[in-house]
């Protein structure tokens, strides 16, 4: 039996991340991810309607995180729009991130849909709701990069799977840094 084309597959290209946190000694990682499309701030909550939203920061995979984190410099600086999700009474506080204090926020977050040829089909961006947290100041050192894709988003959209080919990753000649436009895997549905 043949299998379905996917509804949805979003390529995976690697990111270079710089922590100069990691102790013993700072580290430069290679996550995998794509590009964003984020809801603006207008006053008004955030909609669910990729169209007119701004082409923003890539989203990386930090499947160690538990949450999605949004660094403070993205959400100001591109005005990533964002509610307060609703909380029981008793509720814990958020977590830090980095040492840094974090609030809760609720937003969306469109993938470039590559099962769509179209890019001016509705059906090109696929959004998603991304409970996430918003670190009230980024930590010390380079400013973050990426959005990180916590775990708890995979989590909430089980029905994502995620496929690597780490093989697939080519470096640029005489240096360890990959090739930014490789595609080295998959998130489909």
């Amino acid at each position: 039996m043949a299998r379905k084309p996917p509804i949805l597959r979003v390529s995976l290209r690697p990111f270079i991340e710089h922590r100069p946190d990691v102790v013993p000694a700072p580290r430069v990682l290679i996550r995998l991810g794509t590009w964003g499309r984020y809801p603006i701030e207008t006053g008004a909550q955030p909609a669910p309607e990729p169209s007119g939203w701004r082409l923003g920061h890539p989203a990386v995979l930090a499947l160690e995180t538990p949450f999605t984190i949004i660094p403070f410099a993205f959400r100001t600086a591109g005005r990533i729009a964002c509610s307060a999700p609703p909380r029981g009474p008793g509720a814990s506080p958020p977590p830090s991130w980095r040492g840094r204090p974090c609030r809760w926020g609720q937003t969306f977050i469109a993938f470039r849909n590559d099962a769509v040829e179209d890019p001016t089909s509705p059906e090109a961006w696929m959004p998603f709701s991304v409970l996430a947290l918003f670190p009230e100041r980024d930590p010390p050192g380079p400013p973050p990069a990426h959005i990180l894709l916590g775990s708890e988003f995979f989590i909430l959209n089980s029905r994502l799977r995620i496929s690597l080919r780490f093989g697939d990753v080519d470096f640029e000649p005489g240096t360890r840094r990959p090739l930014p436009f490789v595609e080295c895997g998959d998130i489909t549905a």
